[in-house]
């Protein structure tokens, strides 16, 4: 049965599945910001911004005028100490408590959406569920790197390097069996710089740059991604950087020519113009006949010439004393 519950009439649980099982509900607030203290900020800081998930309720069992929290102590226990801070013997989680109502417009809800079990039994199925990952197609099938890369670029506009190669190789004609590929591999490999030359890229403001040829880069690229999904290459095994260069030194030997820096030299002070802003190739000079004269008869003179789309301007000779 769902209900509406005042916060101080949920108790948190004292036999909290997290952790070892303890006495009373302040004994069971001590062990949650103990072993989640971090976290449980973050938590408190997430709700005071959007709230609790009002399709999400609260599993309780009631217990004369009070209710037990069967699921969601973590939530219940962020609510409470965000109510009350003095529930928080960490002075340092507490003072961090303290400063929140003032960081954001939201207050922390006094009332807690719920949903009420006439037995612990009756709510053990559906709590298992939600905690024990996917049971073979029952639990909750949570997503990989690829479906998070989706979600967050469909509401965020952001796609992991990885992702970007993906869509830039499919757009070249290759296809990969993606529910073999590990995202994950990639994003840890392209995460060090000193990496990604061997592929020809770089990345600039989280966007995929080729700075090789681009028909070598892609080259490489397919390369690197086969390898991934014919060999199941973990991300435990390139985590280290180590590891992961010895990786893409026996995949690749050495790394690929960047074409920018062999075919442009910058200076410090122009090297965004030099990019930006090519130089603008002047007209050539044109000889004006009635000033050569003057010029055979004096070889120390020079023209100054006026150039950059001036039409019909006449060169003007300054004579230099010998």
């Amino acid at each position: 049965m769902r209900q509406v519950i005042p916060v101080d009439k949920l108790i948190i649980n004292p036999e909290n599945y997290r952790f070892d099982p303890v006495d009373t509900q302040d004994q069971a607030i001590d062990l949650m910001i103990e072993k989640k203290g971090l976290e449980i900020l973050a938590l408190a800081k997430h709700i005071l911004q959007f709230g609790l998930d009002k399709a999400k309720d609260i599993r309780v069992l009631q217990q004369g005028d009070i209710y037990l929290v069967l699921d969601g102590n973590r939530r219940i226990t962020v609510v409470k100490c965000l109510i009350t801070p003095s529930l928080i013997k960490n002075n340092k989680i507490k003072s961090e408590f303290e400063k929140l109502p003032s960081l954001f417009s939201k207050q922390p809800p006094k009332q807690i959406n719920c949903y009420v079990y006439t037995s612990e039994k009756d709510a053990s199925e559906w709590i298992r569920l939600d905690h024990t990952g996917k049971n073979n197609g029952v639990g909750q099938d949570n997503w990989g790197a690829q479906e998070t890369d989706r979600f967050e670029f469909k509401f965020g506009g952001k796609l992991s390097p990885a992702m970007q190669i993906l869509n830039l190789l499919q757009s070249k004609g290759y296809s990969f069996d993606t529910n073999r590929l590990k995202i994950s591999t990639i994003n840890r490999i392209l995460s060090y710089p000193s990496l990604r030359s061997f592929l020809g890229i770089d990345i600039k403001q989280n966007n995929i740059k080729v700075i090789s040829k681009e028909e070598d880069a892609i080259i490489r690229l397919n390369a690197l991604f086969t390898n991934i999904i014919d060999n199941d290459v973990k991300v435990a095994s390139v985590y280290d950087k180590d590891k992961a260069l010895v990786f893409i030194k026996n995949l690749f030997g050495e790394p690929l020519k960047d074409n920018m820096q062999t075919t442009m030299k910058f200076e410090p002070e122009k090297d965004i113009n030099a990019l930006t802003n090519p130089p603008i190739k002047m007209p050539e000079t044109k000889k004006v006949e009635q000033n050569a004269d003057l010029i055979e008869q004096n070889p120390k003179m020079f023209v100054i010439t006026a150039f950059a789309g001036l039409k019909d301007v006449y060169k003007t000779i300054e004579k230099v004393s010998s």
